[in-house]
């Protein structure tokens, strides 16, 4: 598993964009340059505040590998949270590796073969 997240540019400023329409984000500088676009420097809203603080208390329905990168980014950030929303958090972390544990239990049990990568 890797350290950092990439992040594909040509995804990036098509985000901010909607987050900015959204009222999420709001630019507080624009800097004109000579070549290319203007340089934008954006702050969260009140309302992206709202927005992010609901985001990380949800539990979408996702593959194993993306709800252990979700809890990842959200453990990055836990000091956003209160300390019983960083606890909810990890129970239902703990919860959703306990049901894997018991699948790939069940799966060995069965005599099916458990790619290690699946872990």
């Amino acid at each position: 598993m890797s350290s950092y997240i990439s992040v594909n540019y040509g995804a990036i400023y098509p985000l901010l964009k909607r987050r900015e329409e959204r009222n999420y984000i709001a630019v507080v500088t624009e800097e004109a340059r000579e070549v290319g676009c203007s340089r934008k420097i954006y702050e969260i809203t009140e309302k992206g505040r709202d927005r992010w603080h609901q985001k990380m208390l949800e539990h979408p329905k996702e593959s194993w590998i993306k709800s252990r990168y979700r809890f990842l980014i959200k453990f990055l950030f836990f000091s956003d949270l209160e300390p019983a929303e960083r606890i909810k958090l990890i129970e239902h972390r703990l919860m959703v590796c306990k049901l894997r544990q018991e699948y790939i239990q069940s799966k060995k049990t069965e005599n099916i073969q458990v790619e290690p990568y699946q872990f």
